[in-house]
């Protein structure tokens, strides 16, 4: 009956580095390395001492894997051509203020600095620590730099590969003009699209009476699109259609027509007018 090899004993001290010498291993063999099937993560390479003799020299990471108490592992040398051998591995005592830990890959970081954007705590961490991530929107991947500098009501958009600000889709007050609400494909041009409001209050006695100019010399191309109401002194509000339509000229003037009974000076109305501009050369 033949017996595997043994190594160890009390000298081999978990948590602290050893060398591993093994006598009555292959003689022939050219590389073996040392594993352990309990920890996957070692594998020791052995150095040939000549005869059945090897030597595997563990770091105080790779032999802290190991329980904190003296016990007996079934270990294994496996040869560069294949062959596995079993090899019974007896523990001593533990290093004092040591634990069991993962022995990791066999490259090992020993400091890890905080770089743009990450926080580090402590910094440089060289056992253990936190990191976190302090990043501007615009240090992020496919974000522009410009959201960084976003304006107040923006938002961010996806185009051309990254997110960055464009205007917030909103119906505007009359007061604020044309605010830009998305994309229009004009032809083969991608143009910006406009949304801009009129608005006249019912019942003033002050408004406008007849057809009423909304907008001298607009620019608009022509596939523009309206929406409205009118609205008679005493609130009675119909949709555009018979008594009410929006026009643009040939000059691209944009003019409200209004039929009778609601184009006196106490009628109101309200229009919305969805546009691209024929100066916008667009994408």
């Amino acid at each position: 009956m033949s017996y595997a090899p043994k190594a160890g004993g009390a000298d081999f001290v978990p948590g602290a580095p050893n060398t591993l010498t093994i006598t009555g291993l292959s003689s022939t063999e050219s590389s073996a390395s040392f594993r352990c099937p309990a920890y996957p993560a070692i594998s020791v390479s052995g150095t040939h001492g000549g005869g059945g003799s090897w030597a595997f020299t563990f770091t105080a990471n790779e032999s802290g894997v190991f329980d904190p108490t003296p016990g007996r592992f079934d270990c294994q040398v496996v040869y560069g051509s294949g062959k596995v051998e079993p090899v019974a591995l007896q523990t001593g005592e533990r290093a004092i203020g040591t634990e069991p830990s993962d022995p990791g890959a066999a490259t090992r970081v020993s400091s890890i600095t905080a770089g743009t954007g990450i926080t580090c705590t402590p910094n440089p961490i060289t056992s253990t620590g936190t990191i976190a991530a302090n990043l501007a929107l615009g240090g992020l991947t496919n974000v522009g730099s410009g959201a960084d500098s976003a304006s107040a009501g923006e938002v961010l958009e996806y185009q051309s590969g990254a997110w960055g600000p464009q205007a917030k889709r909103y119906i505007p007050d009359p007061s604020e003009g044309g605010v830009a609400v998305g994309k229009k494909k004009v032809g083969s041009v991608t143009k910006t699209l406009y949304l801009r409001t009129f608005y006249q209050a019912y019942d003033t006695g002050s408004g406008p009476t007849g057809n009423v100019t909304l907008w001298a010399s607009s620019g608009i191309d022509p596939g523009w699109t309206a929406r409205g109401n009118v609205t008679t002194s005493t609130g009675n509000a119909v949709s555009d259609g018979f008594y009410s339509r929006m026009e643009v000229y040939s000059n691209g003037t944009v003019v409200l027509t209004r039929n009778s009974g609601y184009n006196v000076a106490d009628s109101g109305y309200y229009y919305e007018l969805e546009y691209t501009l024929a100066s916008d050369s667009g994408s």
